[in-house]
């Protein structure tokens, strides 16, 4: 008897740790999933499981053991579904928000089972998965087992005592039953009934809290949401009604707006040739006939609300909300209706499902225009690669009357993940074992084959837009092609509001045009070549549009088309989103903006990587800072810490972009401090190929190393450690001083360079002791925020320094 109570002991601290680990994993990938880390968060998901586990215990108290081991099923499938999800947001550090969950629920149902099957075939997803499930039902075994051995027991112990009381309850519940009272009830039923009524709350209590449980909550508000927008529109606005007055003067011109998917300027070589993905649309776009915007930006980083807002005259900063119905107010203007207005001809080709998991505005949207046809109609359909569009769009071509105005909207699938299911297998020209860091920084240790999908697809959308623009232009009617993206992806986070990150507003654009189109409308075009790298968001295509169609139209506002004299510059205002976020916080284009009259004293920190130098190459940055390591076989390569495979070499870095470059800043590290003869060696090659001595600063924290290069001739620079400050006299100036004085002199220093927080005081230092500004002083200045519009500000206590370095955050660190 002994031993069997003490298995039962075991069984139920197994039990009880069994029901702690399951209720705290829960709880913390609910919690992270959420993103928001409050109080509520962590309550809801301990007393959804609590109530759950009430429940299996009190199914297993009945002797309902084949319901204990199916809730017990169910409570698994709930903590290992949030493992799959937890998974998802943990790698692209993605958190929840009603914007991102309409998203998600509208994306089509072979589409999302995609993203499943992708997550629970991931090793963590499988072990997780299988951990969980048995966990749980091993637990649900345990009670059963408790139940079996030990409630023998206590009901025979129940049934002894209630046959000993009998007559006195009877005569008690005969007397409340007689009254008609509640308690008869219970009494008469005993604990069955009790455990019954706790089984019905703990089941209910399950259900409550799940529905407060932040994925659910959110699915619930946004179906919700599209119900109340859908009814307004069908009963008070049916948008596809609409039409507003509107002209247009001459007769037969073909207009194409070409809406992207999900794709970044940045991976596009069309924008710097570091990535060699749109050969095709580089040979086709050529200054006669085209222009490229280099500044453009998304308004919103999912799809429907981006093209809400960019396919009618609302404005993101002035309805400052996400929600469709909000955005398709009293005042909304969807382009189709001054289209109609202006009697041009419309067609919408996509590529999109026209049905997602729940419903799509997108498509309501689209089928305001005139024709709409979609390539994929089911939810349940696998997505077609772009190429479909081709011979559907030469034939919505044929069909036209070249005699009147007609405009095509293609709507394409693009770069929109999964991303390795947007191209036919010919296009994976990039393979991750070829993606190395001295190319894509730290993106090719952990997502190499996820940025080579991405690659991939825009290769093949290269393709695909190039096959449209060459279809449209030899339309006799050809006017002009816009093409633009929805919003961009940023590796490895993808597209989404909660964590947005400013790589997911970078999206491409540009205009083609027939010689026929600068004939007509030459002042238009003129506007265009001197805007093409202004500020521009895409909520104002509407109006954009509407000015390259030459439509006129009261709705039409001049001063948000690039192509209008009237147009007016955006500022902060214009950039602002829902939840105080805002596109005018993002480095790229504040440095774009600031960095032409902040003077030639500034330079961009730890360009290790191909990609961050073409990057900032192409904000206008001339002036930057790499680190060098040094190793027998590779020579300098540049790292922040030792030579690696797939480091850039040094020779590389410069072959790629010399020409680019006004002022170079390398920072030798302690695996180059002894190797002096030989890293000469090698830089006087260097030098005598690429002219280097006028270029380059040279920084390392050894003084011999230093003299030994100064004396052949090139420009150094001791570079002061904390520990010198730290370690003269805990700070004292003069001791400081003399320190910096002794190093000066013997090693014949011209520069010195040194952390922010010690520049003012060895300044005052340099001057008291008449070294400034024969000596030269750099400074590196870690907490200037590129960010910001202030950026003159930030640098301005560094005005004496002969260079500041700053920081620049990009996706392609290193």
């Amino acid at each position: 008897m002994s031993f069997s109570f003490s298995k039962l002991r075991g069984a139920g601290w197994a039990l009880g740790l069994i029901i702690l680990v399951s209720i705290a994993l829960f709880t913390w990938f609910q919690v992270y999933i959420s993103g928001r880390f409050i109080a509520k968060d962590y309550v809801v998901p301990v007393l959804a499981l609590g109530f759950a586990w009430g429940a299996m215990g009190l199914f297993a108290r009945q002797h309902w053991f084949g319901l204990t081991r199916l809730w017990a099923l169910l409570v698994a499938l709930l903590v290992a579904s949030s493992c799959v999800l937890f998974e998802y947001y943990f790698r692209f550090e993605i958190h929840l928000s009603l914007y991102d969950i309409g998203a998600l629920m509208q994306t089509n149902l072979h589409e999302a089972t995609g993203y499943v099957r992708e997550f629970m075939l991931s090793p963590f997803s499988v072990a997780s998965f299988v951990v969980v499930l048995v966990m749980v039902l091993a637990g649900a075994e345990l009670m059963v087992y408790q139940v079996k051995h030990a409630g023998d027991k206590e009901l025979a112990s129940d049934k002894s005592a209630s046959d000993q009381q009998a007559p006195a309850s009877d005569k008690t519940a005969s007397a409340w039953q007689g009254q008609g009272h509640l308690f008869a009830r219970l009494s008469g039923r005993g604990r069955r009934y009790a455990a019954s009524v706790g089984l019905a709350l703990c089941l209910v209590g399950t259900v409550i809290c799940c529905l407060e449980m932040t994925a659910v909550k959110y699915s619930l508000r946004f179906m919700d949401e599209v119900n109340r927008s859908l009814s307004y529109i069908a009963s008070v606005k049916p948008i596809e009604s609409i039409v507003v007055p509107a002209h247009k003067e001459q007769q037969g011109e073909l207009y194409v707006l070409v809406i992207g998917e999900s794709q970044n300027r940045d991976y596009m070589g069309l924008y710097h040739g570091a990535f060699a993905t749109t050969p095709q649309l580089e040979a086709a776009l050529q200054p006669e006939n085209s222009v490229l915007f280099t500044q453009a930006y998304a308004c919103f980083p999912h799809t429907v609300q981006a093209l809400a807002y960019a396919l009618s005259n609302q404005l993101i900063s002035q309805v400052q909300s996400a929600n469709i119905a909000d955005i398709v107010n009293q005042d909304f203007i969807p382009l189709s209706a001054v289209l109609k207005g202006a009697q041009v001809h419309s067609f919408w080709l996509s590529n999109q499902n026209a049905q997602g998991i729940y419903d799509i505005d997108t498509t309501m949207l689209a089928r305001t225009f005139d024709g709409a046809k979609f390539m994929t109609q089911s939810e349940f359909e696998h997505a077609k690669f772009d190429g479909v569009l081709l011979p559907e769009f030469q034939q919505v071509l044929k069909e036209l009357d070249p005699q009147r105005n007609n405009v095509i909207i293609v709507h394409m699938m693009g770069t929109h993940g999964l991303y390795h299911d947007r191209y036919p297998k010919e296009y994976a020209k990039f393979q991750p074992e070829l993606l190395t860091s001295g190319q894509v920084g730290a993106l090719a240790r952990e997502h190499a084959p996820e940025l080579s999908f991405y690659l991939n697809a825009t290769y093949y959308n290269d393709y695909v837009l190039s096959e449209l623009i060459a279809a449209a232009r030899a339309h006799p009617s050809f006017m002009g092609l816009l093409f633009f993206s929805d919003h961009a992806d940023q590796l490895p986070y993808g597209h989404n509001f909660a964590t947005m990150r400013h790589g997911m507003t970078h999206i491409p654009m540009f205009f083609t045009f027939s010689p026929q189109y600068e004939q007509r409308y030459g002042d238009k075009v003129a506007q265009l070549r001197a805007r093409s790298s202004e500020f521009f968001i895409n909520d104002r295509i509407f109006d954009f549009f509407l000015d390259l169609a030459d439509i006129k139209s009261a709705s039409y506002r001049p001063e948000l088309s690039l192509a209008s004299t009237e147009f007016k510059p955006l500022n902060a205002a214009d950039a602002v989103l829902p939840e105080g976020k805002s596109i005018w916080q993002d480095p790229s284009l504040q440095v774009w903006r600031q960095w032409p009259r902040l003077g030639a004293n500034l330079a961009i920190l730890r360009c290790n990587s191909d990609q961050k130098m073409a990057q900032v190459a192409s904000l206008g940055v001339d002036q930057v800072e790499v680190d060098l390591a040094y190793d027998d076989a590779s020579g300098l390569c540049l790292n922040h810490d030792q030579c690696e495979v797939g480091d850039l070499t040094l020779a590389a870095f410069l072959a790629q972009h010399r020409l680019s470059l006004t002022r170079l800043w390398l920072d030798l590290k302690e695996s180059a401090a002894d190797k002096g003869e030989r890293l000469l060696a090698e830089l006087e090659a260097l030098d005598a190929q690429y002219d280097l001595k006028s270029l380059v600063v040279v920084e390392s924290s050894d003084p011999k190393l230093l003299k030994i290069l100064s004396v052949a001739g090139w420009q150094v620079s001791l570079r002061l450690s904390d520990e010198l400050w730290e370690e003269s006299a805990a700070g004292d100036a003069k001791v400081v001083g003399r320190e910096l004085q002794s190093l000066i002199n013997d090693y014949d220093l011209t520069a010195l360079s040194c952390d922010s927080i010690h520049f003012a005081a060895i300044q005052s230092i340099l001057q008291e002791r008449n070294l400034l500004p024969a000596l030269k002083l750099y400074v590196r200045a870690p907490e200037v925020d590129l960010s910001r519009s202030d950026i003159a500000a930030q640098i301005a206590p560094y005005q004496q320094a002969a260079m500041v370095l700053v920081p620049f955050e990009s996706y392609f660190d290193y």
